[in-house]
C-alpha cells in the first residue's frame, strides 16, 4: 500500500478518483495532502462507513462510474481489477473519467522464485474457497494485459516490487479460516491445505509483490483543471 500511495501522489494530482477504496486509507491521504478526492464502492456498509469519516463517496460498480469524461485529473485502483467480472471494462470506464492518467496496482508473484510459487499455490486454495462462497477472485492482471485493455496510445510506466516477506503461520491461519468460512473441505482439498500449512511452517512462503502501472494521457500538464462533480 506505502508503495502505491508514495507512487500516486508523487503525480500531484489535482484531484482524484479512488475505485475500490477499501478502507479509504488513500483517501484520507488525499485528505492530509489537501487534494479533492472521490472513492466508489460498491458496498453500502462501507460507503456509510466511509462517509462517517466525512470523505467523499459514491456507490458505483467500478465497471460503470456515474461521472462525466475526463472529470478527475488521475484515476486509482489498487488491488482491485482481479475482484471484478469485467476487468476490462473498469480499464475502460476508469480512462474515461482520467484527464492525466491512470494509476493501477495488482498483486504479483514471481514464478522464479520458490517461495512464490508457493505463494501462487496459495493464492489458488484461497480462491477456490472463495470462489465457491460466491464471491469474484480471479487471476491477477499482469501490467501487458492492463496496457492491452486501454483504448489510447499511452505513456507508460511500469514499476514491480518484490519484497520477499515470509508469510507468517498465523496470518496463513486467519486467510484460511476467513476464505473456508467454516465449510467442510474434501480430502483432497484438505490435504493441499496440509501441505501449504507445512510449507508456511517451514518459511517457504513469501507474501506477493505488486506490479504499479502509470498511464498518461498525452501532456503531463493540466492548464484545464476541474471542478470536481
Amino acid at each position: 500500500m506505502q508503495r502505491h500511495v508514495d507512487r500516486l501522489f508523487a503525480l500531484r494530482p489535482q484531484e482524484l478518483l479512488d475505485v475500490g477504496c477499501g478502507d479509504g486509507a488513500i483517501l484520507l491521504r488525499a485528505r492530509q495532502l489537501q487534494i479533492p478526492a472521490v472513492g466508489v464502492e460498491g458496498s453500502a456498509a462501507r460507503v456509510a462507513a466511509l462517509r462517517a469519516q466525512r470523505l467523499r463517496l459514491a456507490r458505483a460498480p467500478a465497471q460503470q462510474r456515474p461521472f462525466r469524461a475526463a472529470a478527475f485529473a488521475w484515476v486509482t485502483m489498487r488491488h482491485v481489477l482481479h475482484h471484478l467480472d469485467d476487468p476490462e471494462q473498469a480499464l475502460r470506464e476508469a480512462w474515461r473519467v482520467a484527464r492525466l492518467g491512470i494509476a493501477i496496482a495488482e498483486p504479483r508473484n514471481d514464478s522464479e522464485v520458490p517461495s512464490q510459487r508457493a505463494m501462487t499455490r496459495l493464492d489458488h486454495w484461497l480462491r477456490q474457497q472463495q470462489r465457491t462462497a460466491g464471491a469474484v477472485h480471479n487471476a491477477n492482471l499482469p501490467a501487458a494485459r492492463i496496457l492491452s485493455t486501454l483504448p489510447e496510445a499511452v505513456r507508460a510506466e511500469v514499476e514491480t516490487y518484490l519484497p520477499l516477506r515470509r508469510l507468517r503461520l498465523p496470518d496463513f491461519r486467519r486467510e484460511v479460516e476467513d476464505a473456508r468460512a467454516g465449510r467442510r473441505l474434501d480430502a483432497e482439498t484438505a490435504a493441499e491445505l496440509r501441505r501449504l500449512e507445512g510449507l508456511t511452517r517451514a518459511g517457504e512462503v513469501t507474501l506477493p509483490g505488486t506490479v504499479i502501472v502509470i498511464c498518461r494521457k498525452g501532456s503531463d500538464s493540466d492548464p484545464v483543471g476541474s471542478t470536481l462533480p
